[in-house]
C-alpha cells in the first residue's frame, strides 16, 4: 500500500459505516469520481452506481452553416413581410382628418378647463394663507408660539 492509499484506508476505517472495497473497485470508482468533476459522469442515488452522462451534441461546420442558413431564411421572410406591409398605401380621407381636428379641439377645451381649475385652487390657497397670517398678527403671537400650541 502506498502512503496515500494507506491514509485513505485509515480515514475510511475511522469514519466507520462504509464497507471496505477491493482495490480494483476503489480505483475504478476514484477514476469515475475524478471524471465526475470533469462533467463526464453523473451520480445517481446510489453512490456506487455511476453511469455515463449523455455527451453534448458536436456541431460540425456543415451543421452550423445549415442552422445559419435556416435563420437567415426566416429573417428574410420576416423582412419581406414587413416591406409588403409598408408598400400598401394608407388612404387618408377627409373624414379622418376632421375626426382628429375634432379630437384636438375637445382636448384643447379640457386643458383650458384644467388650467382654470388650477388657478382657482391656487388663488384660494393664497387667500386662505393671507387670512391665517392676519389672524396671527391680531393674536400677536409668533410662529414658534403658535407651533407650541398646536397638538
Amino acid at each position: 500500500m502506498s502512503g496515500a492509499t494507506g491514509l485513505a484506508a485509515a480515514r475510511r476505517r475511522r469514519a466507520g459505516g462504509t464497507p471496505t472495497q477491493s482495490p480494483v473497485q476503489s480505483q475504478s470508482q476514484s477514476r469515475a469520481q475524478s471524471n465526475l468533476h470533469k462533467g463526464a459522469y453523473t451520480v445517481t442515488d446510489d453512490a456506487y452506481n455511476i453511469k455515463e452522462a449523455p455527451k453534448p451534441v458536436q456541431n460540425n461546420p456543415l451543421k452550423v452553416l445549415f442552422e445559419h442558413d435556416k435563420q437567415i431564411l426566416l429573417l428574410t421572410n420576416d423582412l419581406q413581410a414587413i416591406k409588403k406591409s409598408f408598400e400598401t398605401p394608407v388612404i387618408v380621407t377627409p373624414n379622418d382628418i376632421q375626426y382628429y381636428k375634432d379630437k384636438y379641439e375637445e382636448l384643447l377645451l379640457e386643458v383650458t378647463e384644467i388650467k382654470k381649475s388650477f388657478l382657482k385652487v391656487q388663488t384660494n390657497s393664497v387667500e386662505s394663507n393671507l387670512v391665517i397670517m392676519k389672524i396671527k398678527k391680531q393674536l400677536g403671537k409668533t410662529d414658534a408660539e403658535i407651533d407650541k400650541l398646536a397638538p
